[in-house]
């Protein structure tokens, strides 16, 4: 399930400043290892395909504060089966 949120008009697609794009560009990052503890978890075999849930209706624009939209989202969430 995939849920997005904003409510910035001015959210845009930016110019990267070139001075940026070379400094990153010449970025160095040190080697690092992940360790790996025993093997823990499922196996492949143990996996099953997520159900498909039909998608019904439209976006809906959430207003209110920051507060109110999480919890809006929230129950909207647990409407549609998800648990917490």
């Amino acid at each position: 399930m995939l849920a997005s949120v904003t409510n910035d008009r001015r959210n845009k697609l930016r110019h990267p400043l070139m001075k940026n794009v070379m400094q990153a560009k010449r970025m160095t990052f040190p080697h690092v290892v992940a360790s790996a503890p025993m093997r823990a978890g499922m196996t492949l075999s143990q996996l099953h395909a997520a159900p498909v849930i039909p998608r019904l209706g439209q976006c809906r624009l959430l207003s209110g504060d920051v507060g109110q939209q999480a919890k809006a989202l929230s129950s909207w969430l647990k409407e549609q089966g998800v648990n917490p």
